[in-house]
């Protein structure tokens, strides 16, 4: 039987910051060997904050925008549109990416 846990993978030379985010970053890896998964985080506080967002297909990371990410994509889409695109999420005319699945019921959590 496989173990639940993930195993922590480094990437040789390379700094991954926590041991958290290195869990994180295997667990995510080893799901998207079954399909693609997406992983998005905010920071918001009186309509200022963050985004840092991630998607993974067939084993490896297929975009990842942290929140201080200053790419074209990231400045034009948001790191969770963009990973959301990433992922096949097609937006509607009036709505985005974050929006056409759902999540904008979430965003006031007051």
């Amino acid at each position: 039987m496989r173990s639940m846990r993930p195993t922590p993978r480094r990437t040789p030379g390379r700094s991954t910051g926590s041991s958290t985010r290195v869990g994180l970053v295997a667990l995510l890896t080893d799901l998207s060997l079954q399909g693609p998964v997406g992983y998005v985080e905010t920071d918001y506080f009186g309509g200022v904050g963050t985004q840092a967002a991630a998607a993974f297909s067939d084993g490896v990371p297929i975009v990842v925008v942290g929140a201080a990410d200053i790419s074209p994509v990231a400045q034009t889409l948001g790191a969770i549109n963009a990973a959301m695109r990433a992922l096949g999420v097609m937006r509607r005319k009036s709505r985005d990416e974050f929006d056409a699945v759902g999540l904008g019921q979430f965003r006031s959590l007051e």
